[in-house]
């Protein structure tokens, strides 16, 4: 044991360290009358027969110990000349640890009302500074001679993670409307877990999401669904969604047994995408199969006997039930062929 009075300080020249411990493990044998500088951005935390009995903040200290030189060497020669009156100084850094990173190490699944089950990545960035030095020790750095910023950012980021998504399932029901809410999701993850960080005397002073990445077939039909949405035409979208699932169902039929059908099928999927993409006029009436009023058409469209939907002339096929059309004026009890403006036929006298 030196017989010196010491001069305690530390400078962190690399700026990771968060605590510090003065003397290393292998001593603790601050003597009496030491002197502790602790710089403007750090507080001095001093421990003493294991217990914390004082915080010192920016300035020079006068530290006062039973470690009396050369009485202190005398009286631990029972102890194999190490003194019992241990203590040391952990040094911790109160400036703002900014731009730290926390991420999702896996995708996460979130339950969409518009896409189902999503996996989700999300990243972004903090700030943190340590507010109670004595608390932040006795919870997290414990008795480590030296705790960097990224054994804390290990820790944190877990933190932020779980209550990301636990925040996300709460306030958002479909990530079409993420885009446009990381902004205030960052501020309400902030308050919401800022209770969480005091515990160990650690303040969250800042938190941003910077993305939020879906899956590549998910991000596609956010930018269709999101680009219909901006021109107002959500009919059109709603559309065009029944559209490319038939247009999938026909893709699935099998090649030995279904060529027939896929190519009906293929005709009157053409035929319903064509109608479906036109701008319908405002007000519009859609007749329904159960409807028992006439239906009302042009002398350019063909009605479909089976579901009463009118289509384009010359349609083979019904765009709202595919079913096979007959073109005007057919008469469906002798097969004659009368004008589009006829009401009786000219054959056999039965009304069309």
């Amino acid at each position: 044991m030196s017989q010196f009075i010491e001069v305690l300080e530390f400078l962190d020249n690399g700026g990771q360290t968060v605590a510090s411990r003065i003397p290393p493990a292998d001593s603790g044998e601050i003597k009496y009358g030491a002197q502790l500088i602790v710089q403007q951005n750090q507080a001095a935390v001093f421990v003493k027969d294991g217990k914390f009995l004082d915080v010192f903040g920016a300035g020079r200290h006068t530290l006062i110990t039973e470690n009396i030189p050369i009485l202190t060497k005398l009286l631990s020669l029972p102890y194999n000349f190490k003194s019992p009156f241990r203590a040391s100084v952990y040094f911790v850094a109160l400036n703002d640890f900014t731009n730290l990173k926390w991420g999702t190490p896996e995708p996460v699944l979130f339950k969409d009302a518009e896409f189902d089950l999503v996996r989700l990545r999300a990243r972004g960035t903090y700030s943190v500074k340590i507010t109670e030095p004595a608390l932040f020790l006795g919870k997290l750095a414990g008795t480590k001679g030296r705790y960097t910023i990224s054994e804390l950012e290990d820790f944190l980021r877990n933190k932020i993670v779980s209550q990301f998504f636990d925040t996300l399932g709460t306030n958002i029901t479909s990530v079409i409307d993420l885009p446009k809410v990381y902004d205030e999701m960052g501020v309400l993850i902030l308050n919401q877990i800022k209770s969480s960080f005091e515990q160990y005397g650690i303040e969250l002073c800042d938190l941003k999401i910077l993305a939020i990445t879906l899956p590549e077939e998910v991000q596609k039909a956010v930018d269709e669904r999101s680009s219909m949405a901006a021109s107002g035409d959500i009919d059109r979208y709603a559309k065009f969604k029944a559209a490319r699932a038939i247009d999938k169902l026909a893709g699935s039929q099998n090649a030995a047994g279904g060529a027939a059908v896929d190519m009906g099928l293929g005709l009157a999927v053409g035929q319903m995408m064509a109608g479906a993409l036109k701008p319908q006029t405002q007000g519009e009436a859609r007749p329904s199969a159960s409807s028992t009023e006439p239906v009302k058409t042009s002398a350019a469209e063909t009605v479909c006997k089976k579901c009463a939907a009118p289509n384009p002339a010359g349609a083979k096929f019904c765009m709202n039930c595919a079913a096979k059309l007959s073109p005007p004026g057919y008469c469906e009890q002798c097969s004659a062929e009368n004008p589009a403006a006829a009401k009786f036929c000219m054959n056999c006298g039965r009304k069309l």
